[in-house]
């Protein structure tokens, strides 16, 4: 259907590029065979954490990581910017575990890890969003250190999100002054 004078659809749950590899496959693909691909941007998987949690990080920031690269590569996240860690029901594996229960201890590298970075009992939520007509959202408030817990709630679905635990440094007093100044506007900007 590809390669005849047909359009084909393919639509992906969530935003079609965030954390799909069967996109950046199909992406791949196409480009290789020369095949013409468009992309619509759709609603993310953010957008409906977002939500669920009632919370809005205009004002704070946000860090995202994948939760295997996060220890793959021994990130570091800054505690004083919340982070979402996605994939958390894929923790442990490349592999895709969907319908496979968490085993007992699954979770405690990741436990661990997030140990040296925040502090025992600092609250995370375990989020995940309605997928279906009839479902409803879950936010399962837990801890970074709780995470073995509740494993039988987390499922390839399910996000992690951890708010900010440190105050934000202080900003910059020079940069702050120059944000305010609408002479500045003039000499940053033209007119059209």
């Amino acid at each position: 259907a590809l390669r005849g004078d047909r359009r084909v659809g393919v639509v992906f749950h969530g935003h079609p590029l965030l954390y799909s590899n069967p996109a950046q496959m199909l992406i791949r693909h196409c480009e290789t065979a020369g095949i013409a691909l468009e992309i619509q941007s759709g609603v993310s998987s953010m957008d409906g954490i977002f939500t669920a949690l009632k919370t809005d990080v205009g004002a704070t920031g946000l860090q995202v990581f994948d939760v295997n690269r996060l220890l793959l590569y021994r990130l570091r996240p800054a505690t004083h910017t919340p982070c979402l860690l996605f994939q958390i029901g894929s923790f442990g594996s490349a592999l895709i575990t969907r319908k496979l229960d968490n085993a007992a201890g699954r979770f405690k590298p990741l436990e661990r890890y997030l140990r040296r970075v925040y502090p025992a009992g600092h609250p995370a939520f375990v989020v995940e969003c309605a997928s279906e007509p009839g479902r409803a959202d879950l936010v399962l408030k837990t801890t970074v250190d709780g995470l073995d817990k509740v494993a039988a709630r987390i499922n390839y679905n399910s996000t992690l999100y951890i708010p900010a635990g440190a105050r934000p440094p202080r900003p910059d007093p020079r940069f702050l002054k120059t944000l305010r100044d609408p002479s500045k506007v003039a000499r940053i900007t033209r007119a059209r």
